[in-house]
């Protein structure tokens, strides 16, 4: 009989995608040439957003979530491993093209597979995470270009996220002075708990600024990306260098090119999906001597995998806010009067025979910002001699401008726009509380 186990698996419909717990065997899974019994996974911003739908994260359907796990070798077509062996994957398409962690079990490329330092046990591993690995890779980019502890204090953004929190604790246990930048500062005291020795708040990174700023740290540890990205390049020291690895904020990068040419401030990409094995074994051993594991075990909840669903929000149809939250429309003017209209119309109809194209005005289309005179042509006018006119109309007619609609689709006349000469205020309210709005099928009615 074949054995059975259980996996979260993302399916998609036509217009939506569900997440549920199912139980698969290992006929199921992808290709590889290692299974893994898997122990232990993580709930990782990715994965929130691969399992909500919030972000095209997911490339095939369906897909088991979970961008890392540990675990142990079940069975093996590989030399390089063996059953028992206690293993970690982190990225490599995991949730995204390749069945994720969510899964008691998992068959993967022994490519990808690390085995784990003799210190660190499968629950540690994940505890750490890909978020303590990207802070790793991070940490070890500033030491391959030349950062040390009396280089001077080192920036660390999203501080009280999983990258930020690691990267605090191992830079702290390196010897480096570290300011941490947070969105919570009522979290400081668990930052300073960690090793940040200043907390400041994020919004002093998250505006738009001068392309140079004051010389404050000789490196950092980014996570956010965007006008934060640009904001900590600019304050960066003559020599220094910030690792970037995420886009929280934003993928954009509103920066300039002086803090890399009056300052030589170097910008280090790192990336933990394809990172070669030597750079991840690395990383690996380096966590295995540098992280505190007590300070490890304060940044975790822990959960089981049939629980992972609840800490998923809800989805809720959108429902449009009431307009009742909306300011009663003041001031609403009576526009042109009837007469009024007539005497433009008819004064209209004057200037386009003065300038020798006969027609006649039909209708007349009063708005709050610009009134539509529809002329009917006289026999044998072409239309495009209207269009000529714009410019000459809107001198006679004492307008900013004249827009000639030739023909009006759909009719035999020629649309003439004029703006008001005191137009009113168009209030958003009486916008949406209005027939053609409210019986609209249209789900965004312009």
């Amino acid at each position: 009989m074949t054995e059975l186990f259980k996996a979260l698996k993302i399916e998609k419909n036509e217009e939506d995608q569900e997440i549920n717990l199912v139980e698969i065997s290992e006929d199921d899974l992808m290709e590889g040439n290692v299974v893994v019994d898997v122990t232990h996974s993580t709930l990782n911003y990715k994965d929130g957003l691969a399992m909500t739908g919030s972000s095209p994260i997911v490339r095939n359907f369906p897909m088991i979530p979970g961008i890392d796990f540990s675990g142990v070798v079940r069975s093996s077509e590989d030399s390089e491993f063996s059953k028992g062996d206690r293993v970690v994957l982190n990225g490599y398409g995991l949730s995204e093209s390749h069945y994720g962690g969510y899964s008691e079990r998992a068959r993967v490329n022994s490519k990808h597979l690390l085995k784990l330092p003799e210190n660190i046990s499968n629950h540690q591993a994940m505890q750490i995470g890909t978020a303590g690995y990207t802070a790793m890779l991070c940490v070890l980019g500033l030491e391959d270009f030349g950062i040390t502890p009396k280089s001077g204090e080192i920036l660390v953004t999203g501080a009280s996220g999983g990258v930020g929190s690691v990267a605090i604790s191992i830079l702290s246990g390196l010897g480096f002075s570290v300011i941490a930048s947070t969105g919570r500062l009522s979290e400081s005291d668990y930052l300073k708990s960690l090793g940040a020795d200043t907390v400041i708040d994020r919004n002093e990174l998250s505006e738009p600024s001068r392309p140079l700023g004051k010389e404050r740290w000789s490196g950092a540890v980014d996570s956010v990306g965007s006008q934060t990205l640009s904001n900590v390049i600019a304050q960066t020291k003559y020599g220094g260098a910030v690792s970037a690895c995420g886009l929280a904020q934003g993928m954009d990068l509103p920066s300039t090119v002086l803090p890399f040419i009056l300052r030589g401030v170097s910008l280090i990409g790192i990336d933990s999906v394809m990172a070669p094995m030597s750079k991840r074994e690395r990383a690996w051993d380096r966590l295995s001597k540098d992280l505190d594991m007590e300070k490890l075990a304060q940044m975790v909840v822990e959960t089981d995998l049939d629980k992972v669903q609840e800490r998923q929000a809800p989805k809720k149809a959108y429902q449009l806010p009431s307009a009742d939250i909306l300011a009663n429309p003041v001031n609403i003017q009576d526009g042109l009067s009837r007469d009024e209209l007539v005497e433009r119309a008819n004064f209209l109809q004057q200037s386009l025979e003065t300038f020798g194209v006969m027609g006649k005005v039909v209708n007349v289309s009063p708005g709050p910002v610009i009134t539509l005179f529809e002329v009917e042509p006289a026999e044998g006018v072409r239309v495009n001699k209207f269009v000529a006119l714009s410019d000459d109309l809107a001198r006679v007619m004492e307008a900013s401008r004249v827009r000639v609609i030739a023909p009006i689709p759909g009719k035999s006349s020629v649309g003439i726009e004029i703006p008001n000469r005191n137009p009113d205020m168009v209030h958003f309210k009486s916008v949406i509380n209005s027939e053609k709005f409210a019986s609209s099928n249209s789900k965004l009615t312009l």
